[in-house]
């Protein structure tokens, strides 16, 4: 019978798992054309699973190479969906939902409701 709580048989320790996300920005690195961390994990031949498993696991650990990473794809999102090499569109919906970026918002905190009916007949 299996031993609940066995550390030793647990397979990603934290300097394995730190080598792991190291090779992952190495890919983003390297690869200029790379544009997403799931393309960089499937040429590693690992899932995105994993990354988020070993995030949960360590999340008292900072590992800086996958935040460089995102920040890495992020701004080559920005930068080709602005020059027109990536969909504009397509561009904005990856940065809202991969990347936590949203519009700008300006709300009136007063409680008024500005509405003028006579702009609704134009």
């Amino acid at each position: 019978m299996a031993q609940l709580n066995n550390k030793n048989a647990e397979k990603w320790t934290i300097e394995e798992s730190q080598t792991f996300i190291d090779s992952v920005y190495d890919y983003v690195l390297l690869h200029k054309d790379c544009c997403s961390l799931v393309e960089a994990l499937t040429e590693l031949e690992q899932y995105e699973n994993l990354l988020n498993y070993l995030e949960k696991k360590f999340e008292n650990v900072v590992f800086t190479s996958i935040k460089k990473s995102k920040d890495i794809i992020k701004q080559r999102i920005i930068k080709k969906g602005l020059n027109s090499e990536y969909n504009p569109t397509m561009s904005i919906f990856i940065l809202k939902n991969n990347h936590d970026m949203k519009d700008k918002q300006d709300f009136n905190h007063s409680g008024e409701i500005n509405i003028n009916p006579k702009e609704w007949i134009k």
